[in-house]
C-alpha cells in the first residue's frame, strides 16, 4: 500500500486542521492527493466526496486517478459508473459535479474534497462544508492551480497567510496552506517542464507552474515585445480573418492578419481591419486576397454561424485558385493567446512598419483576463489564428499545401 509522494502531497494528507489548501502548479498532483485522501478515510469507514468543475472532469480525470491510485495501492473496489461510486471496506467514495450545486445538498459526510477549486464558486464550497456533520472531526480539502485573487486568496488572506506564498508552507488552528511549483515537482521529465516554459509567458508561468497569484488586470501581451522593423512585402504566408459583419458602433471588427514565418521568427506583415456588412466584408477580402496572390494561403475562422460565410467565399470564382483553410478554435481566446505572447516575449514577433502601429498597441494594453469583452480585441484574436495556422500547416510552400487540398 505505500505510494509515492511529494513533500507538499505528504504536507496537505498528514495536516490536522479542518481546513486543507493545496495550490499547485499544473502536474504537480492536485488529483492524486485527493483521491489518495479520499481512499484513506474510506478505508477508516469515513465517508468522502470529491467535486469537480464538470462532469467531464470528473469522469475522464478525477474516476481514472482514482482507479490508478487504488491499482496502485492493491485495494480491492467496485466502481458504479451510472452513480459515480467507488466502494471501498463496505464505504462509498462519492464523486459530485459542481454543475448542478442543489443536488448536492442532501449529502452526509465526514469529509468533502473539491479538485480545481477556482473554476467552482465560493457556493460550492459553502454548500459543502455544510454537508460535513457525519463526524465531530470532518475536515475538508481544496486542490487548484491559482487563478488571480478570488475566494481561494481571499480565504488565506482572512486567516492572515498570504506570507504563503514566500514561504511555501504555513498552518494555523484551522487552516493548513500548502504550494507546489511544478518547477519542483519530483515526479516529471525535465522536457515536460522545458516545453511549457516555451509556451507560457512570465507571469503565466508564474500561475500556472509555479503556484503564484498574478494580477489578472495584467495586459497578456506588453507591446514592447514585439520588433518594428521595415519589411519586404512577402511571397508566402497566411491571411488569417477573424470576422465580424455587424455595422454597430460598438460593434466587432473583421481583421485580416497577414503572417509569415522565417526560421524561428514570425512576421506581422499587413493588418486589415474594417467594420462592414457582409456583402461589403466580402468584397474586401476577395479584393485584399487578389492582392495578396495565390501564396498567401487565407484563414477564415470557423465559429458560429460563419460556416456560410466560410462556403460561399469557398465558391467564388476570383478565388478558385487560392488556398483557403478554417479553423475552428478548440480553446478560449485567452488559452489560445499565451504561446503566442510567450514568442513576443522572446522576441520573435516583428511588426512591419507599415500597420497602424497605435491601433495594435491599444489593444495590446486593454487586452486581459478582467478586460475580456469590455475592449476591441479582433487584431489579437487574428493573430492567435495566424499563430495557429501557420504553424499547423509547417510551410507556407505551396506545392506542399496542394497536396492535401
Amino acid at each position: 500500500m505505500l505510494i509515492n509522494l511529494s513533500r507538499a502531497q505528504e504536507r496537505f494528507i498528514t495536516a490536522k486542521t479542518r481546513g486543507r489548501l493545496f495550490l499547485a502548479g499544473i502536474g504537480s498532483g492536485k488529483t492524486y492527493i485527493l483521491c489518495y485522501s479520499a481512499i484513506t478515510e474510506a478505508l477508516q469507514s469515513r465517508i468522502c466526496c470529491i467535486v469537480s468543475f464538470t462532469y467531464r472532469s470528473l469522469r475522464d480525470v478525477v474516476a481514472s486517478t482514482m482507479i490508478n491510485c487504488l491499482e496502485q495501492m492493491s485495494i480491492s473496489y467496485h466502481f458504479n459508473k451510472v452513480d459515480m461510486t467507488f466502494i471501498i471496506n463496505n464505504t462509498p467514495i462519492l464523486l459530485r459535479s459542481g454543475d448542478a450545486p442543489d443536488r448536492l445538498r442532501g449529502l452526509n459526510l465526514d469529509s468533502c474534497l473539491i479538485d480545481e477549486a477556482s473554476y467552482l464558486s465560493r457556493d460550492i464550497f459553502d454548500i459543502m462544508i455544510g454537508r460535513l456533520r457525519r463526524s465531530p472531526n470532518a475536515w475538508w480539502g481544496l486542490v487548484s492551480t491559482p487563478k488571480g485573487r478570488n475566494w481561494l486568496y481571499d480565504i488565506i488572506k482572512q486567516e492572515n497567510m498570504l506570507e504563503v506564498f514566500n514561504n511555501k508552507y504555513m498552518s494555523n488552528n484551522d487552516l493548513t496552506v500548502v504550494l507546489q511549483s511544478t518547477l519542483t515537482s519530483p515526479f516529471l521529465p525535465d522536457t515536460y517542464v522545458a516545453d511549457l516554459l516555451k509556451q507560457y509567458t512570465t507571469s503565466f508561468a508564474r500561475q500556472e507552474l509555479d503556484a503564484q497569484i498574478i494580477d489578472n488586470t495584467e495586459s497578456i501581451f506588453k507591446f514592447k515585445w514585439f520588433n518594428i522593423e521595415y519589411t519586404q512585402y512577402p511571397n508566402t504566408g497566411v491571411r488569417y480573418w477573424d470576422l465580424a459583419v455587424s455595422t454597430k458602433n460598438d460593434a466587432d471588427y473583421s481583421v485580416g492578419l497577414l503572417m509569415n514565418k522565417e526560421e524561428d521568427k514570425y512576421y506581422i506583415q499587413d493588418i486589415k481591419r474594417y467594420k462592414l456588412a457582409y456583402p461589403e466584408l466580402k468584397r474586401k477580402i476577395i479584393e485584399t486576397a487578389v492582392n495578396d496572390g495565390t501564396d498567401i494561403i487565407i484563414g477564415l475562422e470557423e465559429a458560429g454561424q460563419q460556416q456560410s460565410i466560410i462556403d460561399d467565399i469557398r465558391t467564388n470564382s476570383n478565388l478558385h485558385n487560392h488556398i483557403i483553410r478554417s479553423l475552428r478554435p478548440t480553446k478560449d481566446k485567452i488559452s489560445r493567446s499565451y504561446p503566442v505572447a510567450s514568442q513576443a516575449e522572446r522576441g520573435r514577433i516583428v511588426i512591419s512598419d507599415r500597420i497602424n502601429i497605435k491601433d495594435f498597441e491599444d489593444e495590446c494594453n486593454t487586452f486581459s483576463v478582467a478586460n475580456l469583452g469590455k475592449y476591441h480585441d479582433d487584431q489579437i484574436d487574428a493573430l492567435n489564428g495566424a499563430y495557429e495556422l501557420i504553424n499547423r500547416v509547417g510551410s507556407t510552400n505551396v506545392e506542399y499545401f496542394n497536396l492535401g487540398v
